[in-house]
């Protein structure tokens, strides 16, 4: 039923299967290595688009940041503005305002002329000279403190 098979065949049958095998687990291994490429390069494209979508975003957001700051740089110089138009307005005010009053001259009254002067007079010379009290004084007592 079955034929002879020589030592030699059985090793020739032997060698060829244990070649059919070895082939197939590199077969598989070069699969397995293929395919974890393709998988890694998937993969890295996937990052890269993520990445781009990260980027995008980013330069919208940087890009609205820019225009706030313009917007903010521009109503700067706008206050900057009304300010050197306030300023100019002001100017002649502050100008006015810091002047020094003339100083009013106080003329010593001489003392002769107190007598002639009515009692009215008296208390405006008593008020100019800062005196108190002078208010409900008589004649004779608003000369004599004016005299002093």
């Amino acid at each position: 039923m079955f034929a002879q098979i020589s030592s030699v065949d059985i090793m020739v049958y032997a060698l060829s299967f244990l070649s059919l095998v070895i082939g197939a687990i590199f077969l598989q291994k070069g699969i397995v290595t293929l395919v974890n490429k393709e998988k890694v390069e998937e993969l890295q494209e996937k990052l890269n688009e993520t990445q781009m979508k990260n980027l995008k975003k980013k330069h919208k957001e940087e890009e609205k940041e820019l225009r706030e700051a313009q917007k903010t740089s521009e109503e700067i110089e706008d206050i900057k503005k009304q300010i050197k138009e306030v300023e100019k307005d002001i100017k002649p005010v502050l100008k006015e305002a810091t002047k020094p009053e003339p100083k009013k001259e106080v003329t010593k009254e001489p003392k002769d002329d107190l007598s002639s002067k009515t009692v009215v007079q008296l208390k405006e010379l008593a008020k100019e000279k800062g005196l108190t009290g002078y208010s409900s004084m008589t004649k004779a007592e608003l000369i004599d403190v004016l005299k002093k």
